[in-house]
């Protein structure tokens, strides 16, 4: 099966560790529950939630491109969306991030064509 992300998937637990859960999806595919993503409220103890061939169902939040690990969210849909919209907005922030703009904002001049400069640069010679 092609997983994208975003997919509902159903799975079996068929591991537990105490950072998160293995889950078998389709065929011989396994994905990843976080410890974070396995419930809405804090975990203390993965074992007391979840035991070897408990039926999951989740959502797929990451696909790593080279190893192509899944990572499932067992976390209610309404959480997720709440999570999606905050990495669609922080995505945003970070497109930003990285520019640089060659301003001086202490003489409050900025990038401006040589015609537009002219006369300041004729004063200046």
């Amino acid at each position: 099966m092609d997983y994208k992300i975003g997919m509902q998937v159903t799975g079996k637990v068929i591991g537990i560790q105490k950072y998160g859960i293995f889950v078998g999806l389709e065929g011989t595919q396994q994905a990843l529950a976080h410890i974070s993503e396995c419930s809405e409220s804090y975990i203390e103890d993965i074992n007391e939630t979840f035991q070897a061939g408990d039926k999951v169902e989740g959502t797929i939040i990451d696909i790593d491109e080279y190893t192509h690990n899944i990572s499932l969210s067992l976390r209610p849909v309404n959480t997720r969306l709440n999570v999606q919209r905050c990495k669609k907005q922080l995505d945003e922030v970070r497109k930003h991030e990285n520019k640089r703009f060659w301003t001086n904002h202490k003489r409050n001049i900025g990038f401006k064509t040589l015609l537009d400069q002219q006369k300041r640069l004729m004063k200046e010679i």
